[in-house]
């Protein structure tokens, strides 16, 4: 559809945002016919569906989100739980990223339409994250230079290589220095400029809490001090970092769900989190996706052979998000159209293709013999949804 004819629509439409929105589909006689949906501006040509179909686009789809801690970490050991890896398993992982066609993005930028919409067409985004701040994150040489087996500079060598395919992204969820923890990147006296360096190369410097203590006993008052304490002191390091999105340390919540509100909005105004990411969970639902909850985002753990199991699978079963590379619109497969929120970001009109999963109508009852004194009663099966 011509984007500015559908700009018009969008416009005229005063409805939209207290019901439905329709728009005006053309069939390939020119003939106009009117489809509406609540909560939903549609728009759709048969000029758009090949696309659509070629590129397998998905812009609802499942996002993976990777939790990884170390690599190669100088005295530590590798581990069942996959808290320290060996680099090249880390480079295993990334070179079936980019065979796949997965497009590295900060945590914070899902959450924004205008950068999730910028996803080249048919590719899948991903966000790397990165826990604690540890030393074999980003280490430095006496020189100055990044280490070239450190996370970063791993990171740094993809980007060289690959170009805009693996743009400069990552998420590294900071715990500033405390009575419980090292200097962030371990070591003393550089954490200033290292930060400082993540924030100006495009990465994302954000929040693991103050001192990475369980929050599940945790009051509303401890629950606002583990989290902007951590704002307050990298902050000091890095004035310009985001931290706006939030990782639950350990994966634990507060038992007293009252104060999970906390986590995202600060009763005092000095911080806001977009979203609270878990632990060792499954791939995240995308934020255009009705089953998205920004307290709760799941991410993907790497314990020896899980990550290589769960890409297989999510490869395929065709769930991933997959843009169209059309920032101006929400390409959805039909099968998909219940999940879409009308609380998406961005509120882009959705451009569905594709067939609808079809409802399997409820089989016929014979009528009982009359012999039998009870009617067998039979039950339709539920549609399944992705």
């Amino acid at each position: 559809m011509d984007t500015k004819r559908l700009s018009l629509l969008l416009t005229a439409s005063g409805a939209a945002a207290v019901g439905a929105v329709a728009f005006s589909l053309h069939t390939a006689d020119n003939k106009a016919r009117t489809v509406a949906q609540p909560g939903v501006a549609m728009a759709q040509s048969r000029a758009a569906v090949p696309d659509a179909s070629k590129l397998k686009a998905n812009e609802i789809g499942r996002i993976p989100i990777i939790m990884y801690h170390s690599v190669d970490e100088r005295g530590g050991k590798y581990d069942k739980r996959g808290l320290n890896i060996p680099g090249t398993v880390f480079r295993k992982h990334l070179d079936m990223m980019v065979k796949a066609g997965w497009y590295p993005m900060n945590a914070r930028d899902i959450y924004f339409p205008e950068k999730l919409q910028a996803v080249p067409a048919g590719m899948t985004p991903v966000v790397l994250t990165f826990d604690d701040a540890r030393g074999s994150q980003f280490w430095m040489k006496p020189d100055g230079s990044i280490a070239p087996n450190c996370i970063l500079g791993i990171l740094e060598n993809y980007h060289k290589k690959y170009g805009e395919k693996w743009p400069r992204a990552g998420t590294f969820f900071a715990l500033p220095k405390s009575s419980y923890n090292p200097t962030p990147f371990w070591q003393a006296g550089l954490e200033t400029k290292k930060c400082q360096w993540l924030v100006t190369n495009g990465y994302e410097l954000s929040n693991h809490s103050f001192a990475h203590k369980n929050m599940g006993p945790m009051n509303a008052a401890q629950v606002r001090e583990a989290v902007w304490g951590c704002v307050r002191d990298i902050r000091k390091l890095a004035p310009n970092a985001t931290m706006d999105t939030f990782c639950v340390p350990y994966g634990s919540y507060p038992k007293d769900k009252s104060t999970w509100g906390i986590i995202l909005n600060d009763p005092q105004g000095k911080y806001k989190n977009l979203v609270a990411f878990k632990a060792w969970g499954d791939e995240s639902f995308a934020p255009g996706d009705k089953r998205f909850n920004p307290k709760e985002v799941d991410r993907i753990g790497v314990d020896p052979g899980y990550f290589e199991q769960v890409f297989a699978r999510l490869e395929k079963a065709g769930k991933l998000y997959v843009s169209d590379g059309n920032p101006s619109t929400m390409t959805v497969p039909k099968s998909w159209q219940d999940f879409v929120s009308p609380n998406r970001p961005g509120k882009l009109p959705v451009v569905f293709y594709g067939q609808a999963v079809p409802t399997k109508a409820k089989p016929k009852i014979k009528p009982a013999p009359t012999t039998k004194k009870k009617n067998a009663t039979t039950v339709a099966k539920t549609t399944k949804h992705p």
